[in-house]
């Protein structure tokens, strides 16, 4: 019985961990939709590395350039991987997975995005995320309802 309990715990703290990242998601997809530009931390210090790499002149310049595409070349198979895991710890939640991210990811979008709207906007982001946040704490083992301990 303990095993069990246990196991219901875990898949509370993945299904948690998966709203999290889902809405860090949604955060760097609603300020690229209110700036246009692509602030995910990724992006910014390649950004910034790029301006510096290219500053440089002679054959220090050529050869800081060459070495940082190869690095970026492996930012970019990084940011991949994460993706995949991502979406693999989605998938083996299950529907309950799926449900979470999508409430994360769209409650933290839709809130991003309808701050400027006004407090009536925000009804719906701030339902979605608790309705992600309690399929997340209340649903963790085969649907079966879990309130208090």
């Amino acid at each position: 019985m303990a095993g069990k309990s246990s196991s219901v715990e875990d898949m509370g703290k993945k299904l948690t961990n998966i709203l999290k990242g889902a809405g860090v998601i949604g955060l760097f997809a609603g300020l690229l939709a209110l700036t246009g530009l692509d602030l995910d931390p990724q992006s910014v210090v390649v950004a910034c590395v790029d301006l510096i790499v290219g500053s440089m002149q002679g054959a220090t310049g050529t050869e800081a350039a060459h070495l940082w595409d190869e690095v970026k070349i492996g930012i970019v198979i990084y940011g991949i991987v994460c993706l995949i895991i991502f979406a693999v710890s989605v998938i083996y939640c299950g529907m309950r997975g799926i449900l979470t991210a999508a409430c994360g990811y769209f409650g933290v979008l839709l809130l991003i995005t309808g701050l400027s709207h006004g407090l009536n906007s925000l009804y719906l982001p701030i339902a979605l995320l608790a309705i992600g946040y309690a399929a997340a704490k209340l649903l963790p083992d085969r649907g079966s309802l879990k309130i208090g301990r």
